[in-house]
């Protein structure tokens, strides 16, 4: 953060972080967020149809119909 001056900074760890990592990230909630994988994607879906078209073509996601299980 301090070499680009920005106020917040994103982590995103695909594999999460470790318990003294997440302890030491928790006293700075408003300067670092970190997103798993699990989060990262609930992001990424939850603004994926408005992403800029090229964006949304580098990404190559496309959606997948499953059957309900339910009874």
């Amino acid at each position: 953060m301090s070499s680009y001056n920005a106020d917040q900074a994103l982590l995103v760890a695909w594999g999460g972080v470790n318990s003294t990592a997440r302890s030491e990230l928790r006293n700075q909630f408003f300067q670092i967020r970190v997103w798993d994988a699990e989060a990262f994607m609930d992001e990424l879906l939850d603004v994926y149809e408005n992403l800029d078209e090229e964006i949304r073509n580098e990404l190559r996601l496309k959606p997948i119909w499953i059957a309900d299980q339910e009874d």
